[in-house]
């Protein structure tokens, strides 16, 4: 058996997702069976910060005005870091 703990997602062609990550126990060989698990928590605690950085962009664009465009975001389950 063996586990590999995914630290990123890229899209390098349109149609393909590709899991990039560290293996941290056992050895991958080809053909090896693979069982994909989701960190719930962590992943609502992701969701609902992306949320907020989208409720946030809205309340500043309407009580500042229609020239306010988000940059950028840090979206993390412990935190959210809006540009």
């Amino acid at each position: 058996m063996w586990v590999v703990q995914v630290t990123e997602m890229r899209r390098p062609v349109p149609g393909m997702i590709l899991h990039v990550g560290n293996i941290t126990s056992g050895t991958v060989k080809v053909g090896d069976p693979a069982e994909a698990v989701i960190d719930t928590a962590r992943r609502w605690d992701i969701m609902r910060k992306h949320t907020a950085t989208h409720v946030l962009h809205a309340v500043l664009r309407e009580r500042l005005g229609s020239h306010v465009h988000q940059a950028g975001s840090v979206v993390a389950p412990e935190r959210v870091s809006f540009d």
